[in-house]
């Protein structure tokens, strides 16, 4: 079974970031790898995200000290991600629950 790296990137995104961690923990799929990676957000974002990483010790989280705006901020988890697939997982977003099964099958 593959091995699916879920990256959740944030910035200011916390009226949102509830919903959108809830629909990685829906997700039927079992074998996942989470990032959850904060852009330096400021508002409730990493606090949020701290919370969601201690209730889930398999998730890594990346709080950068800086904005390093998408694509470099992606980049810090893509790098030390383990997947056989990446997702770019906006979390201002959710995921069905059949999502990634669907996209492995």
């Amino acid at each position: 079974m593959p091995l699916v790296t879920i990256i959740a990137l944030c910035y200011n995104h916390a009226p949102f970031l509830r919903q959108a961690l809830d629909s990685i923990l829906a997700q039927d799929y079992p074998h996942l790898e989470v990032w959850l990676v904060d852009d330096a957000s400021q508002d409730g974002s990493p606090a949020i995200l701290r919370e969601y990483a201690q209730a889930h010790p398999t998730w890594h989280l990346l709080l950068l000290p800086h904005n390093l705006r998408n694509c470099r901020a992606f980049n810090h988890a893509f790098f030390q991600s383990q997947g056989d697939y990446v997702l770019d997982f906006a979390t201002d977003d959710v995921l069905l629950p059949h999502r990634i099964s669907q996209q492995v099958a």
